[in-house]
């Protein structure tokens, strides 16, 4: 509260004025008191002095303690107004920093989600490298280790002892055997006593079993395409077996090599047109091939039965192609292949016929139905003609 110094103080001089006023009358009227007056009025002089001094110090110390009341007041409010404007800054500042930190937390959280997504997907199928004869083939397997080289696949390079069965035809179908039951039963532990332990860590897992004389072009997660569309990426190994398994997800065996199949016969899986700008996956009712196959949990224990009973005449994949015909078994291939027979490697003419994806029967069936065609009508014109020169060569009758 703000006080004039001024108005106060001349309120206090009209009221000292009044008071001498009343004074005076009193000692005018009372001649006796004269003496009494003068003593009075020199004894009360100083006294008005001393309470007009006093009353103007009181009076100033009042108004000075207002002003510092009011300056404190000022002061107080100034510091509350201060104190409610920091607590504003804090507040703003508490609720950027709880907004920062939750910020930081939900992508600390999305991060979170893309690790488990990860997590889930890795080691979602084995992969099992495998050689079967004597031959090292070191940048076939070290090609085939860098394209399934994704933590969503489990790679294991094996080599087991050749049968001493000396048909060919027969190891090849007991290496497969021992594959796939070293995928239901393994990873296997050599104990000291020479036993082995058999952990069975991948017997709920699909299997892909390759051969070491494979090669393949596809990259472990795909390439980028410049030249048709900016930033189209073509799939890489890991997409396709996993939209593989996806799409076709009732089929037994996934062909990623195939030769001489029926391709006439083949057809398009629903949704996988083109996976990730690169091969097709289809239905196929004879693909031939045991070059790279990905077996099912389920086919894994049939085929493993079936070989362990199988003749030394029939070969695996006769006995894979005869129960897809069947519809004992559905497969999938992918048009084209994602792995192919090492060319190179090629000591034969039946070598050089795995390149071909299809059977080339059309061609074929054509030239014999022509060839069929034209002895025909050679035989018809000679019975024509034999036919011709029997009538004018024969008897000839005269009429009467």
């Amino acid at each position: 509260m703000n006080i004039d110094n001024k108005v106060i103080k001349s309120t206090i001089l009209d009221a000292m004025n009044k008071n001498n006023n009343y004074i005076k009358p009193l000692n005018k009227n009372n001649n006796n008191i004269k003496p009494l007056n003068n003593n009075t009025n020199n004894n009360i002089k100083p006294l008005n002095n001393n309470i007009n001094i006093n009353t103007n110090n009181n009076i100033n110390n009042n108004i000075n303690n207002d002003i510092i009341k009011n300056n404190n007041m000022n002061n107080d409010k100034n510091i509350n107004n201060a104190n409610d404007m920091n607590d504003d800054k804090n507040d703003n500042n508490n609720m950027n920093n709880d907004k920062s930190i939750n910020d930081d937390k939900n992508i600390n959280d999305d991060n979170k989600n893309d690790d488990n997504i990860k997590n889930t997907e890795t080691g979602s199928v084995l992969v099992i490298i495998l050689r079967c004869d004597s031959k090292l083939k070191d940048k076939n397997v070290e090609n085939l280790k860098w394209v399934f080289s994704d933590p969503y696949f489990i790679i294991q390079y094996k080599y087991f002892e050749q049968s001493p069965n000396p048909n060919v035809q027969y190891n090849e179908n007991y290496c497969m055997k021992q594959a796939l039951i070293y995928s239901a039963e393994g990873p296997y532990i050599n104990n000291e006593d020479g036993t082995i332990t058999k952990q069975g860590l991948w017997k709920n897992l699909p299997v892909i079993i390759v051969k070491d004389t494979s090669v393949s072009n596809i990259t472990p997660e795909g390439v980028v395409d410049n030249l048709n569309d900016i930033d189209k990426i073509i799939g890489g190994m890991k997409k396709r077996i996993k939209t593989s398994l996806e799409k076709a997800p009732t089929a037994n065996l996934y062909y990623l090599c195939r030769w001489n199949d029926n391709c006439t016969k083949n057809r398009q899986v629903e949704g996988a047109q083109s996976i990730a700008h690169g091969s097709s996956l289809k239905w196929s009712v004879n693909p031939t091939s045991t070059q790279a196959i990905m077996y099912t949990t389920k086919t894994r224990d049939m085929v493993i039965y079936a070989l362990s009973s199988m003749s030394d005449k029939t070969t695996l994949s006769d006995y894979l192609n005869l129960n897809i015909a069947n519809g004992n078994l559905s497969a999938t291939i992918f048009s084209p292949n994602i792995i192919d027979f090492d060319q190179s490697l090629s000591t034969s003419q039946n070598d050089f016929n795995k390149l071909n994806e299809c059977f080339p029967i059309s061609a074929d069936n054509n030239t014999q139905s022509s060839t069929n065609l034209i002895w025909l009508l050679v035989l018809i014109l000679i019975t024509i003609l034999v036919a011709c020169a029997l009538i004018q060569l024969g008897p000839k009758y005269e009429m009467k």
